[in-house]
């Protein structure tokens, strides 16, 4: 039953229909195939915003000022116009989102056409480099004390939130990862 459903679902979804309508062999395009694309998608859907909600309750209740800040910049707010324009809460998000990890993969990149610099190394063009979430979001050149909870680095210094990256999955980014902890938030 849950199999029909899910491939059911994915047989009307634009990636499913990518897939259907792709170059890959008859073997790809199966429903089991799609079965499990339509399990990775659910997973990295749900099981990643769990795991950061997770953590973001896991560290406002053991924090007590973070709590108690929180809460007062929430007070009164409950429309999703009014809690995404919260400084705060954003920033509480980014730091969840930096200590979430999501999933704990190495981010592959390709520049096909040009060569990248690594300090005084030239990585050639076509050249796989890759690091994971985990490397970046504990670095403690970018973010200082990393494995601490603290939300007041994001306000602190804004242009940190472009070394977050959201997840491996990368859905939507950083912009959908937010969007959606806000709207738990109401």
């Amino acid at each position: 039953m849950e199999k029909t459903l899910i491939t059911n679902a994915l047989l009307i979804q634009p990636s499913s229909t990518k897939i259907l309508s792709s170059d890959l062999p008859s073997n790809e395009k199966s429903v089991e195939r799609l079965w499990q694309e339509g399990q990775t998608v659910i997973g990295a859907g749900t099981e990643t915003t769990a795991w950061t909600l997770s953590v973001i309750t896991y560290h406002v209740l053991a924090n007590p000022d973070i709590l108690s800040e929180l809460l007062a910049e929430m007070k009164g707010k409950s429309g999703l116009k009014e809690l995404e324009q919260l400084p705060y809460l954003t920033a509480v998000i980014q730091e969840g989102l930096r200590l979430s990890f999501g999933v704990v993969a190495h981010l592959q990149r390709i520049s096909p056409d040009q060569p990248l610099m690594l300090n005084e190394w030239e990585i050639p063009p076509g050249t796989a480099v890759s690091m994971s979430s985990l490397l970046q979001h504990l670095d403690p050149h970018i973010f200082p004390s990393p494995t601490i909870f603290s939300p007041t680095r994001f306000l602190e210094n804004p242009s940190l939130s472009k070394y977050i990256i959201a997840a491996a999955t990368d859905a939507g980014g950083d912009g959908m990862a937010s969007g959606e902890l806000k709207r738990g938030s109401s």
